[in-house]
């Protein structure tokens, strides 16, 4: 089955689903009008547009980097990208199907591009049109013949542009807190994850906490009527501490060798692991949304 931007949009101020798409931009039905940039529908709300601080602050960084946060080159965010790609896999095993996908804050598509195998409609969000350009790039490349399968939006998590009861797994990974909203729009975003949720359909959220601000993952998502199927730790917090001795040589090609070594981060896993659950900076959660 195919699937195109009507399939699944809608206006986030108005909730129109109908809509002509023209050259430079999208018309809904009651006459509300979004950008459509380098064929990619910009959904962002009047409101969060005129609020420039915010997306200056990704889109500049979007620009200014090859890759923020350099997630390809440190371990610890490679292990944490199998782990999420892992438990997609085992969800659709679940489902029993190939699952539509949703990936929010996807930035330049490392899971993303990793998930074709698994989907039959992926789209991918970042409230950044640089980084979801990049991103169409990196997963269109990776894809292949399936790269027909992938959509690319520019959104922001607390007005999801998509239609109710749609996705079989949404993605928010590093979501919640690492998209530094106060605690409202934290709980907004949690809202507008479950509304686009199918009846029967799975959300996978990690963060970056300290430990002992772990708590708040799970005291969001049990305001929502989900059922918190798991709630686990990556014990990385021995890694990024590792990470963060080498600061100071982070030039030398040693240094980086061992950054993106896998074999060290999960030998210092290991450890962690026995050192006790104050050395996991990432906490992970998956619900389960089951509606008759």
């Amino acid at each position: 089955m195919s699937f195109s931007l009507t399939s699944f949009l809608q206006c986030p101020q108005t909730k129109s689903k109908n809509f002509e798409l023209f050259e430079n931009y999208l018309s809904f039905e009651d006459g509300t009008k979004y950008s459509f940039v380098d064929k990619i529908p910009v959904m962002l709300m009047p409101s969060m547009i005129n609020q420039q601080e915010g997306l200056s602050f990704f889109e500049n960084f979007y620009q200014t980097a090859s890759e923020p946060w350099k997630y390809s080159q440190r371990a610890a965010e490679c292990l944490r990208h199998d782990y999420v790609v892992e438990k997609v896999a085992q969800l659709t095993e679940k489902l029993g199907k190939k699952a539509k996908i949703l990936d929010i804050g996807c930035s330049l598509g490392h899971i993303t591009a990793r998930l074709h195998p698994y989907a039959e409609l992926i789209v991918a969000m970042d409230i950044s049109l640089t980084a979801i350009q990049k991103a169409r790039y990196h997963c269109l490349q990776s894809a292949h013949k399936k790269a027909n399968i992938y959509h690319f939006v520019v959104g922001s998590a607390t007005d999801l542009p998509f239609i109710d009861n749609f996705f079989d797994i949404v993605v928010a990974s590093d979501g919640l807190h690492g998209w530094h909203l106060p605690q409202e729009l934290q709980q907004k975003a949690a809202g507008e994850i479950y509304r686009v949720m199918y009846r029967q359909a799975y959300a996978i959220f990690t963060d970056y906490l300290h430990p002992r601000l772990h708590y708040k993952v799970s005291s969001i998502l049990e305001k929502f009527p989900w059922q918190i199927e798991c709630i686990e730790l990556l014990y990385d917090r021995l890694w990024y501490q590792f990470e963060s001795l080498l600061k100071a040589f982070k030039q030398y090609w040693w240094a980086q060798k061992w950054l993106a070594s896998k074999k060290i981060a999960l030998f210092l896993r290991s450890i962690a692991k026995n050192l006790g659950n104050n050395y996991s900076k990432h906490i992970t959660a998956i619900v389960y949304k089951n509606e008759s």
